[in-house]
């Protein structure tokens, strides 16, 4: 079994002693000598800005984060693959507790939670998470949940999100009730319970009428939004 008194290669994680929870996850090729630098000596400079804010915080109360040793590689190589995985892994099956997001060359980044909120597109229904990863629970992939908050596509698995405090694509706490909507040709007024009744019925997509609704689309085709409610 490797020792890591004769391996310097190590993955650790930084634990805040205030409420135990993991807070940054890294790599070493120094031994325990990188973590305990990190936290006795943080500098601005050199170490992530919520980072060096965490550490110096709890230096005001007299306290300086746990240093837990994850695992240890065999080689210096082996490291940047490893530590991905441990993290990756913490993410997946403890997403109440973890803090932490992948890294680049320097090690893991701390990150600072982002609340949002998921509104199911056919119901109205509204969920709230503590941050984009705790999404995994319910099966949604976080990074295309990323990409909703960020605008860079419409939806997920017919879900709509949004960071908490942001303008959402449909304004929160509203449950749609009704859909009514007038064929610009024919005046004829057509009314749905929910915009998959409407994407069924009109044989358009769900985030074409999420669009109309949300007054990004003056019409869908041949309809335009009489009512919402």
């Amino acid at each position: 079994m490797t020792n890591h008194a004769y391996n310097p290669n190590i993955i650790y994680c930084l634990i805040d002693p205030i409420t135990c929870q993991i807070q940054y996850v890294g790599r070493s090729s120094k031994g325990l000598s990188r973590p305990f630098e990190q936290i006795y000596n943080p500098n601005r400079e050199r170490d992530l800005e919520l980072k060096f804010k965490w550490i110096t915080s709890l230096h005001t109360k007299g306290l300086v984060p746990i240093v837990r040793i994850l695992a240890i590689a065999d080689t210096k190589e082996q490291l940047p693959a490893l530590e991905e995985k441990y993290i990756r892994s913490l993410m997946r099956y403890h997403p109440e507790c973890i803090n932490v997001a992948v890294g680049n060359n320097t090690g893991g980044a701390i990150t600072r939670r982002r609340p949002l909120t998921a509104i199911n597109l056919s119901t109205g229904e509204e969920v709230e998470y503590l941050y984009i990863h705790a999404t995994a629970k319910d099966g949604f992939d976080p990074s295309k949940v990323a990409a909703v908050c960020r605008r860079h596509r419409t939806s997920h698995k017919g879900w709509t999100f949004s960071y908490s405090g942001t303008e959402t694509p449909i304004k929160k706490n509203h449950r749609i009730k009704a859909i009514t909507l007038q064929n610009r040709n024919t005046k004829e007024v057509v009314t749905f319970t929910s915009i998959k009744e409407a994407a069924s019925a009109l044989r358009i997509s769900k985030e074409s009428i999420s669009k109309l609704l949300n007054g990004k689309s003056k019409y869908l085709r041949h309809w335009i939004l009489v009512k919402n409610l």
